[in-house]
């Protein structure tokens, strides 16, 4: 998204986009911030712990989670 502007006639939003689209749409959703800058949580034993690790900002989706638990 490059741009967004709301028309207040159409209560509707014009959305622009990098590759040159322009989107209209009833609702936008700013979604920016917490998940950009991700933050592993302070588990002890996190620093020897085997397994996979990832944030879910940063997901692994080789990873097979079936059967396993997720903290």
């Amino acid at each position: 998204m490059t741009a967004a502007e709301f028309d207040e006639d159409s209560n509707r939003w014009t959305i622009a986009t990098s590759a040159g689209d322009v989107v209209e749409a009833d609702i936008l959703v700013s979604a920016v911030g917490q998940l950009s800058r991700p933050a592993m949580p302070d588990i002890k034993g996190r620093e020897s712990f085997l397994g996979a690790s990832f944030h879910s900002a940063e997901w692994d989706h080789s990873v097979d989670l079936a059967d396993k638990r997720v903290a």
